[in-house]
């Protein structure tokens, strides 16, 4: 029996990833970058539109800081756990945007699909800065930071703090999502 089970997983591993990695969750809608850069603005405004209306005491954290970012993950994972999501992290008091991925890669198999998104707020200008120039992997140690508080919310970086919004926009009770990478987009930028 083992014979014919391993031949079988050296094809269908592979194609099961070529399929997921040509998925529409992992492409952002467009045809060319400006019309790519424009679907992550707009999905970048509502997410924050959502949130000012909210939670204002975040809003004026966001209005404070030195940038923010704002993130969403289209979250496939009903055969291959994880899933991709894109986002942008805009300075504060310029037009400068630095559009980023986010990569999911979650411990279990077939977990369903879970869209969220998160916002970053950088409190620091050290902070912005190592964030867009070694991006960032969520970490247990962060989601363990946040228990308790009754809200998705942590300092992640020094300097750097992010929100876990549920699908209406409000900030989740409790931060998830470890492993979660944030990483620039070589081809938005």
């Amino acid at each position: 029996m083992k014979r014919f089970v391993w031949p079988a997983l050296r094809w269908l591993a592979p194609t099961l990833v070529a399929v997921w990695l040509c998925s529409p969750a992992h492409a952002v809608n467009g045809s060319n970058i400006a019309e790519k850069r424009h679907t992550v603005d707009m999905n970048t405004r509502d997410l924050v539109d959502k949130l000012e209306k909210t939670d204002p005491e975040l809003k004026a954290k966001i209005d404070q800081s030195v940038g923010f970012g704002a993130f969403t993950n289209g979250g496939m994972g009903i055969l291959l756990p994880g899933g991709f999501g894109t986002g942008m992290v805009k300075t504060t008091g310029t037009d400068k945007k630095t559009y980023m991925r986010m990569f999911n890669t979650p411990s279990g198999w077939g977990t369903g699909i879970k869209t969220y998104s998160v916002v970053f707020v950088f409190k620091t200008q050290d902070g912005l800065e190592s964030f867009l120039a070694r991006g960032y992997t969520l970490s247990q140690y962060a989601v363990d930071a946040a228990k308790g508080t009754g809200k998705a919310a942590a300092e992640v970086l020094p300097g750097v703090w992010m929100y876990q919004l549920d699908a209406k926009g409000n900030v989740a009770p409790e931060l998830t999502g470890k492993g979660v990478k944030f990483y620039l987009d070589q081809e938005l930028n």
